[in-house]
């Protein structure tokens, strides 16, 4: 952002780099705790936003590295990583919660509670929320109130979910098989599911195609035509 790349480090520093050259910008110290995290940094309005293993969202100054505002989970936040859109920012704690805040003052909006850790991201589209839980179910939550649209079984993932063209794909692992799931982002109603080895990241959509790391391996399925 505005020739900036910014980077977190298990948690605990946040970095700014300048994108062409890698120069150090700044630092942030934002933790004492290191982990094994994989939350990435967002940026949007002026500010970055990282979780972080002491179990607290931070808003830094994106020009100086400044802490704007922290907001204490109940719990580390591992692999989610932060979603701002529309002046909410949005993220997973592995105290089974998904939060919503108001991005500009940290003051929280709502909360949703699931049954278990949710450490995938949330994807949004057209106002309302998407993301899995560990508890088995992906979600679709209305983006303002929290209020739950509809949740579908597709089995516990730790990958964030893609929406193109009112579909939403995400991975899950239910009846004892890994699989990508395409579902009706209204309804909720499973459409197709292809079986994989196993996904290690969160899935991408372009152009027709959805994209996933399958066992090591980059994987490209053609997606029927709608």
């Amino acid at each position: 952002m505005n020739g900036l790349l910014y980077a977190s480090a298990g948690g605990h520093t946040v970095y700014a780099l300048n994108a062409n050259t890698g120069t150090l910008i700044w630092s942030a110290p934002i933790s004492s705790l290191h982990s094994d995290e994989f939350s990435s940094p967002a940026v949007a309005g002026g500010m970055v936003y990282a979780g972080s293993p002491d179990a607290n969202l931070y808003a830094l100054d994106a020009a100086t590295g400044a802490v704007v505002w922290k907001y204490h989970t109940g719990s580390e936040i591992y692999s989610s990583s932060p979603l701002v859109a529309n002046g909410v920012v949005y993220v997973g704690s592995d105290d089974d919660n998904l939060y919503a805040l108001n991005a500009k003052a940290g003051v929280l909006l709502w909360s949703y509670t699931t049954g278990n850790y949710v450490r995938s991201s949330a994807s949004v589209a057209r106002g309302v929320v998407y993301f899995s839980s560990g508890d088995g179910n992906l979600y679709a939550l209305n983006g303002s109130t929290g209020g739950l649209i509809w949740k579908a079984a597709i089995g516990g993932s730790e990958s964030s979910p893609a929406v193109a063209n009112g579909v939403v794909y995400a991975t899950g692992n239910a009846n004892n098989s890994d699989n990508i799931y395409a579902l009706d982002s209204a309804s909720g109603a499973v459409l197709w599911s292809s079986t994989v080895s196993d996904f290690a990241s969160s899935l991408a959509v372009a152009n027709g195609v959805v994209y996933v790391d399958d066992y090591n391996t980059l994987t490209a399925f053609h997606l029927p035509a709608q």
